[in-house]
């Protein structure tokens, strides 16, 4: 008895040696682990350095044009006299307002902390890794990981352009057609311009099968190309208002876009078309294996033609003018209600807060059966 006590009392012993040694290891793995974690986080916060303030936007730089040069195409360029004139006289001037404050301040709030560096460190190498590893577009990249929030005119700033357009605009119900989305942020600001109040009766055209869900999620109807918007239950709905905002020079068919969006218009309805000056058509392609932070790129299939090639060199007015003058040839049927100058702004990443191109916003009438 006293033997097998003594057996036991040793057995107990080495087990209890045991889980002692499991437990050291344990604990030296679980430390071992959190330090590598901890220097992983401080290598991410060392390498996620804080980024610059973008260029400051200000009416004179970005919302500002020279009326003196539009109407002296007539002088220098007898092309763009036509269209110099119809910029002339339908410009509405513009101003940085609230919202777009605001969107500035969201853009540098994202970068203030160490987490937020972090994060859009983080966000930047998985962004890149998508497209060179998987062969993502940057378009679906960037919707996956919600990047890239992009701004350029508020509600209010919509609203005021529309006001030259109140005869095209008398029905109480309209329905919109937007073409190229993205995440519908710009959507909602001009279906509430609008006064459209259920979300249903806005149909958003967007390639990017990540960004369709996003816009679906928000209960718009959703369609990926002219194509099957012909063949869907929508083939027969006729629209108050067409949009393509800053679509027709990413696209492989800018014409068929636009195309697409007049003649889906009801009689008198309205086009809206904005677009980055100077006019440059390229197309995103998802690549396996492309340059590291450098996304693939080619020219559209089916390039829109404009007078001459438009270019940094150039004024923006003349940008602008050629740009009207290649759209009116295209379509001479429409007339320009209004437009204006604005900045297109991207929220910012680990260089920047945020980055400012300048673009242009046009409204249009399409003509009723009896004006034609």
């Amino acid at each position: 008895e006293f033997l097998f006590l003594a057996m036991a009392d040793g057995t107990t012993q080495g087990t209890s040696r045991k889980c002692s040694l499991c437990s050291t290891v344990s604990l030296a793995i679980v430390v071992g682990l959190f330090a590598v974690f901890i220097g992983g986080v401080s290598k991410l916060v060392k390498n996620a350095p804080i980024p610059k303030k973008g260029v400051p936007i200000t009416k004179y730089r970005r919302y500002m044009i020279k009326m003196s040069k539009l109407r002296n195409f007539k002088k220098t360029k007898k092309i763009l006299s036509e269209a110099g004139e119809n910029l002339a006289n339908t410009f509405v001037q513009l101003s940085p307002d609230a919202s777009l404050k605001k969107f500035l301040n969201e853009s540098a709030a994202a970068s203030a902390t160490p987490l937020g560096r972090v994060v859009l460190y983080v966000k930047r190498i998985l962004y890149f890794s998508l497209q060179r590893y998987l062969g993502w577009g940057r378009t679906d990249a960037s919707g996956f990981l919600h990047m890239a929030n992009l701004y350029f005119a508020s509600e209010d700033q919509f609203s005021m352009l529309l006001k030259r357009a109140n005869s095209a605009l008398e029905r109480k119900e309209h329905v919109l057609l937007d073409i190229g989305s993205g995440v519908g942020k710009v959507t909602a600001k001009v279906a509430s311009a609008l006064n459209i109040t259920e979300n249903r009766d806005v149909v958003c055209m967007e390639n990017s099968s990540p960004l369709r869900k996003i816009l679906g999620s928000k209960g718009y109807q959703t369609v990926s190309s002219p194509g099957e918007l012909q063949q869907s239950p929508l083939s027969e709905v006729n629209f108050s208002v067409s949009a393509l905002f800053n679509v027709l020079d990413r696209c492989d068919n800018p014409g068929e876009l636009l195309d697409t969006a007049i003649d889906r218009l009801n009689p008198g309805g309205l086009l809206l078309v904005a677009t980055v000056l100077p006019f440059r058509g390229f197309v995103y392609e998802g690549k396996k294996w492309s340059k590291w932070g450098k996304p693939h790129v080619r020219s559209p299939k089916h390039p829109l033609r404009f007078s001459e090639i438009m270019t940094s060199k150039l004024s923006f007015e003349e940008n602008a003018a050629i740009f009207l003058e290649g759209i009116l040839r295209y379509h001479p049927s429409l007339k320009l209600l209004s437009w204006t100058r604005l900045p297109y702004v991207s929220s910012g990443d680990t260089v920047r807060t945020f980055y400012t191109i300048d673009m242009a916003l046009m409204v249009f009438r399409v003509p009723s059966s009896a004006e034609l």
